[in-house]
């Protein structure tokens, strides 16, 4: 009975629930709407379900895309693809820019010096002429060298072309041989693998064709002994470029490498050197030397690329040292200090390499150019040379230049080779040769042309210069010749005479040097009036340097040099130039380590006045130093009047 009563409740129960849902459907259905205002289709085409798994979700496949779409947080196309900024690759970083790389050619071309600065060759006949001084012949000169450069880049371009197409050419020549070799590899191997033993006597049959015997036309791995000529071509072009192709990624691993690279593919360059061949080698590394945008740190890394090819090559060497003179000898004469000694270690490695006798037969046609860049340039070489060797193996050369009877342009430049070893190898290397090399260019102060007469003169100042402060008897044979040039001449002669007195009076004892000073200070006062800066400063170096000397008294320097040099040279005109300014505070203060404080600070407190603020720093700087120096013990009541009355104004 229980039991059927449970029954009962529970199907009434059921039957109640249905019921209700049955009349909640149709409240819900029975609400009514206006239709003017809502249209009954509006949700046509809407999803009225959600399906359960993935299975039922995939019969609409629009309607799964969308879904995706709509649950993935994303930023708008256009802002995704954002475009790099200028100058940035894909990785996102930024390129290397130039000051070169921004220019356009409009810019380049304005930039373009038209027409230099005119020289009138008529107004210097007979002294020489200024170096700085831009003449027609320096222009022409770089023109040619500018068509030379634009040349060498178009064959450097027309070659790489021509490598192309031969590669080109070669991988066309060797694609059908590739393809009948990889067609047989295959058919060999589905005859092994797939084909049964009734098959592979077939197989062996077809493998033993025409194309593998011996006499016939040859297959890849077996060229006949004289193989046809154009293949023989292709192999043999084929071999070079892939040469140069290696010598050039070792170039480039040199200078764009990280470090184990370039020192892996400079240890590579320097022991293949000699498999490479010096043509190869010079014909990819020259070029990259003379490019003009190349860096001192590419520049510095290509030098020692060739020093230890030249170190390598040795003799191989001799053929190509003309044209590693032409690329080298320019650096010589360049601005930056490091390029020029860079070129002169090249040139003495190439010394080394090739040996004296090729150096000299390379460069002797140039040593009496007319040109006077290819004879500086040649001097210039020629010292590096004598770095090499030493100065005894290049003294007999020397003299039979300097005596040449030829032209005077040989004579010059000999001399000047004399003043370039002085230059370049100071000290204890050249007072060693000093008496000989003052032999060897004595002869030039008495030469017909003024040029050898200065440019002797000159080497005299450096050869000194070097020697400092030994070697006095060296110039015993000079000192006449010097002073009766200096009585003759005027101008730039005059300049390199005195120049060349005030390198030797330091070198000379007391009693000497003031004998000589007192001599030689006539003409340097007469001087003083020059109306050349370039005069002036000559003048004022040669009086710091004859003050400076010992015997110079005093009472001397006070009673008849400082009344004209204060007169003269303490002007507002001298502040003007900055070369002038430095060399006349440096004579005042040599002049007040002679003469005392007292009298240097008295003439120039008066200056204190001067509105001018470049001479009142000149000013300001000399009395600093000179207290700096010397201190200030022995300042009378006049003295600090003055400069306190200054400091009250």
């Amino acid at each position: 009975m229980e039991v059927n009563r449970a029954n009962t409740d529970n199907e009434m129960k059921k039957s109640l629930d249905e019921r209700r849902n049955t009349e909640s459907i149709a409240l819900l259905s029975s609400v009514a709407f206006n239709s003017d205002l809502y249209e009954e289709t509006r949700f046509e085409g809407y999803v009225h379900s959600i399906p359960v798994n993935e299975e039922e979700g995939e019969d609409d496949g629009d309607a799964a895309l969308l879904f995706r779409r709509r649950m993935s947080y994303t930023d708008t196309k256009s802002l995704i693809d954002i475009p790099g900024a200028d100058g940035e690759d894909d990785s996102g970083f930024k390129k290397p820019s130039r000051i070169m790389d921004r220019e356009d050619e409009c810019r380049r071309r304005l930039d373009r010096i038209i027409s230099p600065t005119g020289n009138n060759p008529f107004t210097s006949v007979e002294t020489t002429p200024d170096a700085s001084v831009r003449t027609y012949a320096d222009v022409m000169r770089e023109q040619a060298l500018q068509c030379q450069k634009e040349e060498l880049l178009k064959a450097v371009a027309k070659k790489h072309e021509e490598e192309k197409s031969n590669k080109t050419a070669v991988a066309a020549a060797e694609a059908p041989l590739a393809t009948a070799d990889a067609s047989q590899k295959r058919r060999n191997m589905c005859d092994e693998s797939q084909y049964s033993d009734s098959t592979s006597a077939t197989k062996k049959t077809k493998s033993s064709s025409d194309w593998d015997a011996p006499d016939s036309t040859p297959g890849i791995g077996r060229w006949d002994a004289t193989p046809t000529p154009r293949i023989g071509a292709l192999l043999n072009d084929d071999e070079e470029e892939q040469q140069e192709r290696k010598i050039k990624r070792l170039l480039l691993k040199v200078m764009n490498g990280t470090l184990l690279q370039r020192e892996t593919a400079l240890r590579q360059l320097t022991d293949k050197a000699r498999e490479f061949g010096a043509g190869p080698l010079f014909n990819q590394i020259l070029p990259l030397l003379m490019l003009p945008t190349l860096g001192d740190q590419e520049r510095h890394l290509l030098v020692n690329v060739i020093d230890r090819v030249l170190y390598k090559l040795g003799e191989l060497v001799r053929p190509f040292v003309h044209i590693i003179l032409v690329v080298t000898e320019p650096l010589l004469i360049d601005e930056d200090y490091y390029a020029r000694f860079e070129g002169r270690r090249i040139i003495s490695h190439l010394s080394k390499a090739a040996g004296l006798a090729t150096m000299i037969a390379a460069m002797r046609p140039n040593i009496d150019n007319i040109d006077v860049y290819v004879r500086n340039t040649t001097a210039r070489a020629f010292s590096a040379v004598a770095s090499a060797f030493g100065i005894p193996a290049l003294l007999p050369f020397l003299k039979a230049v300097c005596q040449s009877k030829k032209s005077w342009q040989a004579r010059h430049t000999g001399i000047k080779i004399v003043q370039q070893i002085a230059f370049l190898m100071m000290g204890c290397a050249v007072l060693a040769h000093l008496r000989s090399l003052v032999e060897i260019i004595e002869h030039g102060l008495s030469d017909e042309n003024q040029k050898v007469r200065t440019i002797t003169a000159l080497s005299l100042a450096a050869l000194a210069e070097a020697a400092a402060p030994y070697g006095i008897e060296s110039f015993d044979s000079v000192l006449k010749p010097l002073w009766k040039g200096i009585c003759w001449h005027r101008g730039k002669a005059l300049a390199a005479f005195l120049t060349a007195f005030g390198f030797i009076i330091p070198l000379m004892d007391a009693q000497h040097a003031s004998y000589y000073t007192k001599e030689v200070m006539v003409i340097l006062i007469r001087e003083f009036q020059s109306p050349s800066d370039e005069m002036k400063r000559i003048v004022l170096k040669v009086v710091k340097q004859c003050v400076r000397a010992e015997g110079v008294e005093a009472d001397y320097i006070r009673n008849d040099i400082l009344p004209e040099f204060f007169r003269i040279f303490w002007v507002r005109h001298m502040a003007l130039d900055k070369r002038n300014y430095t060399q006349l505070v440096d004579t005042t203060v040599e002049i007040a380590n002679k003469v005392g404080v007292t009298h240097i600070v008295a003439r120039i407190a008066k200056c204190f006045y001067d509105d001018r603020e470049l001479h009142l720093g000149m000013v300001m700087e000399t009395i600093g130093k000179v207290i700096s120096n010397l201190g200030a013990p022995d300042f009378d009541a006049r003295v600090i009047d003055i400069l306190g009355g200054c400091g009250t104004d």
